[in-house]
């Protein structure tokens, strides 16, 4: 359950492990369903380090966008329609 990743093609580089037990649930769920169909909220977010470039120092975030028909829509979220202070 571990790969390495090395452009050089030695065995030197940055490691990846996938835990048992998410395998174990991905490799059922595959098994089950075909697919693994991972959640969603269905929103874009501005970056806190793009907000503040642009002088808008606001508590929480801000949504760009909101896909339709995903639970953020369904929860009634709106994205900003323009940045203004």
């Amino acid at each position: 359950n571990t790969a390495i990743y090395s452009p050089s093609g030695a065995s030197s580089g940055v490691g990846f492990a996938i835990p048992i037990d998410t395998v174990k649930t991905i490799v059922s769920t595959l098994i089950e369903n075909g697919q693994v169909v991972r959640p969603q909220l269905g929103v874009s977010l501005f970056e806190t380090k793009a907000l503040k470039a642009l002088g808008l120092d606001i508590p929480g975030v801000a949504v760009i966008e909101v896909a339709p028909d995903s639970p953020a829509a369904k929860a009634g979220i709106v994205g900003m329609s323009r940045l203004s202070n």
